[in-house]
């Protein structure tokens, strides 16, 4: 399993777990053809950061939570050399009304949104579904 390091470079990604959000500073590493960050990066910040949320919130779980589905919506760019802020906006045992209403009792859903801070536009949002196996 890749580290926030290997993907992204030792400084770039900063978690604050008080707050449930990152920052992370766009570079050309991870942009597109268009100078913007690329839509697999938002995908994989919004991953990291709901991982470290449920890792965090069910750590005293003798289970080990992985992730299951991620659901993306893409809203607006994020261009190169700015920071952005991840953060979980909500998380449940039950599934939100957008997925599948398939419940399984060892999922949990986050919900996190990447923004640009400079405008405050959302420019991304994700659903993670993450489910668990005993250790």
């Amino acid at each position: 399993v890749p580290t926030v390091s290997t993907v992204f470079g030792p400084s770039q990604l900063h978690y604050d777990p008080t707050q449930h959000k990152a920052t992370f500073t766009t570079s050309q590493s991870v942009s597109n053809l268009l100078g913007t960050l690329h839509g697999g990066a938002h995908s994989t910040l919004i991953e990291l950061v709901a991982q470290h949320y449920v890792e965090q919130q069910q750590e005293s779980s003798q289970h080990h939570w992985h992730l299951e589905s991620i659901q993306m919506e893409y809203l607006s760019a994020a261009p190169l050399d700015s920071t952005v802020e991840i953060q979980v906006v909500s998380s449940s045992s039950l599934p939100p009304p957008t997925m599948s209403p398939s419940i399984r009792s060892s999922s949990w859903w986050v919900q996190v949104q990447l923004v640009t801070p400079h405008n405050g536009r959302v420019a991304s949002r994700g659903t993670c579904q993450f489910t668990s196996s005993s250790q």
